[in-house]
């Protein structure tokens, strides 16, 4: 069986900020997950913010092919953010 990688580049965005920390990126898949090929999957990005509540997240920029699609920034706590992303299998 062979494996292909899915990959896409993810920005944060934050309104009008002078932090110099980058947010921790994390996800609900463990690093280097294996999922079925021609298979949906939904998972979310998580960005946790390192400075103050004040320079919150503005929004979690997703750049990949078309296949994959991202719902709205969510706010999960008063440091995290998220955004629901689901990757749709070409037919």
């Amino acid at each position: 069986m062979s494996s292909v990688p899915i990959q896409f580049v993810v920005w944060i965005k934050y309104i009008n900020s002078s932090c110099t920390t980058s947010p921790t990126i994390v996800g609900d898949l463990p690093l280097d997950a294996c999922i079925v090929a021609n298979k949906d999957l939904t998972t979310r990005i998580v960005a946790n913010e390192s400075c103050s509540p004040s320079e919150r997240i503005s929004d979690i920029v997703i750049l990949s092919f078309t296949s994959l699609v991202s719902s709205i920034l969510t706010q999960l706590n008063s440091s995290k953010w998220y955004k629901n992303i689901t990757w749709i299998p070409p037919t």
